[in-house]
Formats: structure tokens, sequence, C-alpha cells
């Protein structure tokens, strides 16, 4: 009989504790049920990349060539299909800025991310005021 009583009290604490957690667990819940999604709540970064290019390396360099892709990166899906519109404005722009610098400048890391910031200057002022959260450059070759 001990052992029965025993029991039956080891079930009543597992009972309450599973109360207790079920009542815990409602309570932290939003109000239809569900737990929030934390990654759903920050937006997924959007990504443009540029087809690559190969163009002279630079101003005043002769045969010395430079590969080069660029990613941007949009917080806003609707500013990427507004960049994808304009992507051959955007080719412009990094064409008019890499073939601006010289062979020395681009070679040099403070360089490259000079050359990073004017592109996403100008494809700020192209596509709207802080539409490119970043800029990234996926392939970067000279020869």
């Amino acid at each position: 009989m001990n052992i029965f009583l025993t029991a039956i009290k080891k079930f009543a604490i597992i009972v309450q504790a599973l109360f207790i957690v079920l009542l815990f667990s409602s309570c932290s819940s939003t109000s239809d049920g569900k737990e929030p999604d934390k990654q759903a709540l920050k937006p997924e970064p959007v990504m443009l990349t540029l087809d690559p290019f190969i163009m002279n390396a630079g101003a005043y360099t002769a045969k010395k060539f430079i590969k080069l892709a660029v990613s941007f990166e949009f917080s806003d899906p609707v500013l990427a299909e507004k960049a994808k519109v304009k992507s051959a404005v955007l080719r412009d722009v990094v064409i008019t800025l890499v073939t601006q610098k010289t062979y020395d400048v681009l070679l040099s890391p403070e360089g490259k991310v000079q050359l990073k910031d004017e592109i996403n200057a100008l494809s700020g002022q192209l596509i709207g005021d802080q539409a490119v959260k970043n800029v990234y450059f996926t392939e970067f070759l000279m020869k």
C-alpha cells in the first residue's frame, strides 16, 4: 500500500509540473498561439550581382587588365528590382570609376575600400538614398 501511495504522489507531481510548463509556454506565445519567428522579423537582404567586368586596369596604364565582379546588397526587394532595371547604368558607373583609378591605387586595400565607397555613393544617387546597404567585390583580379 505504501508503494502505491508513493507512485500516486510521483504521478501528481509530474502532472503539476506539466501543467506549470504548459501554462508558462502559453503565456509567452503570441495572441494567435504561434511563437514569433525571429528570422521573419528581420528582412532578408537582397543581392544583385552584375556580370563580371573585364577592362583596362586604371588610368594611364598600358597592358594591365582587371576582372571585377560586383554585388550590391539591398534591404528591400523593391529597391533591388529598381536597381535591376538600371543595371546598365550601374555597370557604367563601375566602369567609369574603375578606369579613373591608377593601377597602384586599385592594388592597395585602401583603394579598393575607396572604390567600394564611391560605387555605393553613386549607386545610391541613382536608385535612392540609402538604397544600397553594401557593395561587395566577388572577383577582383588584376593582371
